[in-house]
């Protein structure tokens, strides 16, 4: 039974999957027929060895350059910053809210476990260096690591540069989570940004 404890310990790995989850699941793939298991481990193979993050924004993408920042169409003056790459699809798939700017994904944000230097912040300096930014959105979750976030970027770009820099209104919960809010929500706070003050 050692294989079976593996596989379990193995898919422990994965979010809010723990010892009791991760032995159902184990077991359920060991029940399944050959072929679906092997698919399943194909598709993990696939996803692993051909998306990887856009060097420009940080997205998820099968090409050398994501969609988003390969589109002419998009506006390049407005970067809607994302602590996640999940959250992309939160704001692009809501219809109402029509933004047609790019994102960049800082692959987490300020707290005990993660510093500034694990942070995807550097590249996001460098965007607003090289090209001719107008509005920087924090799109950030309104948790405390998110507010210290939020404020270290606010502070390192207002330092050097003559960018506007908002944030999502607060009709997102204090605490709350993006990827838990409905369109109309991210509608509101996204249409209600607020202007971000260097402290």
């Amino acid at each position: 039974m050692e294989k079976i404890k593996r596989l379990a310990n193995s898919l422990k790995y994965l979010p809010s999957i723990g010892e009791k989850t991760a032995e159902r699941l184990a077991f359920e793939i060991l029940k399944m027929p050959s072929s679906k298991a092997l698919e399943i481990a194909e598709a993990i193979k696939i996803v692993k060895n051909e998306i990887k993050q856009c060097p420009i924004c940080g997205l998820y993408t099968e090409n050398s350059i994501c969609e988003i920042c390969s589109d002419a169409k998009r506006d390049k003056t407005i970067i809607l910053v994302i602590s996640r790459a999940k959250d992309f699809y939160i704001f692009e798939n809501n219809k109402k809210l029509n933004y047609n700017g790019t994102y960049h994904v800082l692959n987490g944000f300020i707290n005990d476990k993660t510093s500034v230097s694990e942070l995807n912040i550097e590249t996001l300096l460098k965007r607003i260096e090289k090209f001719n930014i107008k509005e920087i959105i924090l799109a950030i979750n309104p948790t405390i690591g998110g507010e210290l976030t939020i404020q270290y970027i606010a502070n390192k770009i207002l330092k050097n540069k003559k960018i506007t820099i908002t944030r999502l209104a607060y009709g997102l919960p204090a605490g709350g989570d993006i990827e838990f809010a409905d369109n109309f929500t991210i509608l509101e706070a996204v249409n209600g940004r607020k202007k971000i003050k260097c402290s």
